[in-house]
């Protein structure tokens, strides 16, 4: 595995990205990498003896930890990413809230932090990336021959730090199956509360449809019971009306011989006035008030049969034919 050194700081098996949200708790796994950092002098004969035992020994962690169960160990695979990330400030890598890590390194769920500043002792440390709380420490020593040379053999601590780390997955993966839980459970609740609110809706949009549809019902039977009622009264004035034509009609002929003999009457008193005023006399009192009563009697009778009265009409008709037979008997 490469070596990657900017100012001092070798970093290996970082993950370039964050596994998305899995729809069901049993789906959930703990993502793991290792940073290595150099602390030493940049200056000093040892800087590549410590980063090949910082490059060995996480390795040696990785190799323990890839067959883990519900374990992904992930490797760099995002060189750019990665190289924001390491020219980003304290303040923005870490949440001073919280304290937890943000940005490409924010993404993982343990971080095995690994320093050395000499080439046969290392600082190893677990990281939960939430919490920034540390779950795991040991004192690497790099193991040597007999003879005092450098090994290739695992170190005492490689173990421990495996212990470590699964006991702290554990503990993440539990705290993540319950938020995929949770999750799932809103999810579902969510759902059915939807589906109940669409369930309702339509129960409100039926009842509002069939209450509509009762009342366009009964708009349509209380315009025909007022249609009925309008034809029942129609009809009612219909004969009403033909009733009163019919009674007029028997009492015109009446109201016309009546006219025709006042002004018969008219006539005959108008020219016997003419011929008095020539002897120097005039019509009697009583034959003039005759006269003038049996003119307005007929306009009288003239008005009732224009405004289609014929009750009255008769009883009109009957006194202007009495005073019609007094002016006959004055004669």
């Amino acid at each position: 595995m490469r070596v990657l050194q900017i100012a001092g700081l070798a970093i290996l098996g970082v993950i370039p990205c964050l596994c998305g949200v899995h729809t069901y708790a049993q789906d959930a796994r703990i993502s793991v990498a290792a940073v290595t950092k150099y602390t030493g002098p940049t200056s000093s004969n040892d800087v590549q003896r410590s980063q090949d035992f910082l490059a060995t020994l996480e390795t040696q962690l990785a190799t323990s930890l890839v067959s883990a169960r519900d374990v992904d160990y992930l490797d760099r695979a995002n060189l750019d990413a990665l190289l924001r990330e390491l020219n980003l400030s304290s303040a923005s890598v870490f949440d001073q809230s919280t304290g937890a890590m943000r940005g490409l390194l924010g993404r993982l769920d343990l971080l095995i932090v690994i320093e050395a500043s000499t080439p046969t002792t290392a600082r190893v440390r677990v990281v939960d990336v939430e919490t920034a709380a540390v779950k795991g420490v040991a004192i690497c020593e790099a193991p040597t021959t007999i003879l005092g040379r450098p090994s290739k053999a695992t170190p005492e601590c490689v173990p421990r730090i495996q212990e470590q780390t699964l006991a702290a997955a554990k503990a993440r993966l539990t705290v993540k199956k319950d938020r995929l839980a949770k999750a799932e459970a809103e999810r579902q609740a969510a759902q059915q509360d939807k589906a109940e609110r669409e369930r309702r809706a339509a129960r409100q949009q039926q009842e509002a449809d069939r209450k509509r549809a009762e009342e366009k019902q009964a708009a349509r039977k209380q315009q025909a019971e007022a249609d009925r009622e309008r034809a029942a009264e129609e009809e009612v004035a219909r004969k009403q009306d033909e009733e009163i034509e019919h009674k007029l009609d028997s009492l015109r002929p009446r109201y016309e011989e009546a006219v025709a003999q006042l002004s018969t009457e008219t006539a005959h008193w108008e020219s016997v006035r003419k011929a008095l005023q020539a002897n120097g006399l005039g019509l009697r009192a009583d034959v003039q008030s005759a006269l003038t009563n049996a003119q307005r009697t007929a306009d009288r009778c003239d008005g009732l049969l224009s405004s289609r009265n014929p009750e009255q009409l008769g009883s009109c008709l009957d006194r202007l034919s009495n005073i019609l037979y007094q002016l006959g008997r004055y004669r």
